[in-house]
Order: C-alpha cells, then sequence, then structure tokens
C-alpha cells in the first residue's frame, strides 16, 4: 500500500482552486461580454431603425413639398428638385422593400421633365402689376380734349376787341366738338366707378388664382372679362392702360396652364 502525503498535495490542491477561481472569472466575464454584445445589437437596431425612420419622414416631407409646389404654386422646378431630393434619401437607404415607392417618384420625376415649362410665377407677377395700377387707369369719360393755343391779341387791340375775344373763350369753353374712336363713351357716376375698379380687381385676382390652380378655363373666363372691361371703360389711348390691355392679350395667348 502506497502512502499519501497530505502535505505534497497541497501545492496542487492550491493550484487547482486557482485555476478553478480563474475559470470561474473567465465564465464571469464571457458572459457579461455576451451581455455587452446583445446590448450592442439591439442598440444598433434600435438606431438603424431610427435612422430609416428619420429618413423616411425627410422622404415624406420632401413628397409633401414637392405636392404644395405644384398644386399652389405651380412650380416645376422646385417640385422636380423635392423629387429627386426624396430618390436619393431612398437610394442611401438601399432597401429592396422600398422599389415600388422609388419607381412611383422616378416615373413622376421623368413626367415633370418632359412637361411644358410655363412661367406661372412670371405670369402672377405681371397679374400682380396690373391690379396695383387700377386705382391710377384713367377712365374714358375722364378724358379731355386738348386746350388749343388762345388767340393772341392785336398789340394795338382796342377795349372792345379785347372783350370780344374774352367772351368767344368762355364760348368755346362751353361747347367743345372732338371725334372719339369710341362710338360711346359710358358714363359713370363716382360711386359706379369705385365699384368697377373694385370688380376688375376681383376679375384679375381670381385669374391670379386660377393660374397658380391650374384652372385653364376660369383663368381665360377672367381675363378675357378684364380686358372686355379696360377696353370698354379705360381710356385706350392712356400709355399705362394700353400696356395692361397689352399684357392682358398676352396672357390670353400663352400657353396651356393646365
Amino acid at each position: 500500500m502506497i502512502g499519501i502525503n497530505v502535505g505534497d498535495l497541497q501545492p496542487q490542491l492550491a493550484h487547482l482552486r486557482d485555476v478553478d477561481r480563474r475559470l470561474g472569472q473567465l465564465e464571469a466575464r464571457v458572459y457579461e461580454t455576451q451581455n455587452q454584445r446583445v446590448a450592442l445589437e439591439s442598440l444598433y437596431h434600435d438606431l438603424s431603425r431610427s435612422r430609416d425612420e428619420w429618413t423616411l419622414a425627410e422622404v415624406e416631407q420632401a413628397l409633401l413639398i414637392a405636392s404644395q409646389q405644384l398644386q399652389l404654386a405651380g412650380n416645376l422646378k422646385a417640385a422636380l428638385i423635392a423629387l429627386e431630393a426624396a430618390d436619393a434619401r431612398l437610394a442611401r437607404m438601399d432597401r429592396p422593400q422600398l422599389g415600388a415607392l422609388r419607381r412611383i417618384i422616378n416615373r413622376d420625376i421623368e413626367r415633370l421633365r418632359a412637361a411644358p415649362q410655363v412661367d406661372i410665377s412670371g405670369m402672377a407677377l405681371r397679374l400682380d402689376n396690373i391690379m396695383n395700377q387700377i386705382d391710377a387707369l384713367p377712365l374714358a369719360m375722364e378724358q379731355r380734349p386738348v386746350r388749343s393755343a388762345p388767340e393772341s391779341v392785336p398789340a394795338g387791340a382796342n377795349v372792345w376787341q379785347r372783350v370780344w375775344r374774352e367772351a368767344k373763350l368762355d364760348l368755346r369753353d362751353l361747347i367743345r366738338i372732338q371725334n372719339v374712336n369710341k362710338p360711346e363713351v359710358p358714363l359713370l357716376a363716382p360711386d359706379q366707378g369705385f365699384f368697377l375698379r373694385e370688380n376688375l380687381k376681383f376679375r384679375l385676382l381670381g385669374a391670379r388664382l386660377s393660374l397658380l390652380a391650374r384652372d385653364q378655363a376660369s383663368l381665360e373666363t377672367d381675363l378675357k372679362a378684364a380686358s372686355d372691361w379696360l377696353t370698354r371703360y379705360y381710356d385706350d389711348t392712356n400709355k399705362t392702360v394700353a400696356m395692361a390691355q397689352s399684357t392682358l392679350k398676352q396672357l390670353l395667348n400663352s400657353r396651356n396652364v393646365d
């Protein structure tokens, strides 16, 4: 029988206990590392999901801006820029499930690029300029004939000759005969002149709203009514009136806005 000295086993036992303690520490660290890895993966997914949600919110905002620019301002260029920005954000996400949305956006981009470019903003500004000039435009009934130069009095004229000359001037001012281009110049009371100007402003404002809404039929109706009123009631010999009439005719002859 072999005898075992317990004292000789003490170092081995101490070593085994140390190894066991270290294994326990390693297992604890491995478990802690796994927990940290799971937490980091969850955080990464949360951040990725938040980033995707933020990007989708930006895309939604860009599409809303494009719709507003088309419906409210008729600005094709701004709408096209907004759609291209939305498509670029979706492309950076690189999500296959967003392919259908990208195809729709690209189809709208191609339609806008192929659409005729109508200067809606410029046309609206021209209508605004006419509206701002309405109160200053002279009516046809306010037109006055050009006064002729008074007759000169001879140097040696006597008192009766001077009195006769003044009497002729007074009589000439009482009755004037003038050729007019319009056969009948409408006469308006002061309050009727005020309402005419206000109604003309409303017609031009309606034309502006129809222009922005791309309502071609209403636009033509309002422009024709405004042009007819200018021709009938206003002094077409006035330069500002003539320019306003010319602008309205140009807008009527412009390309369709619908």
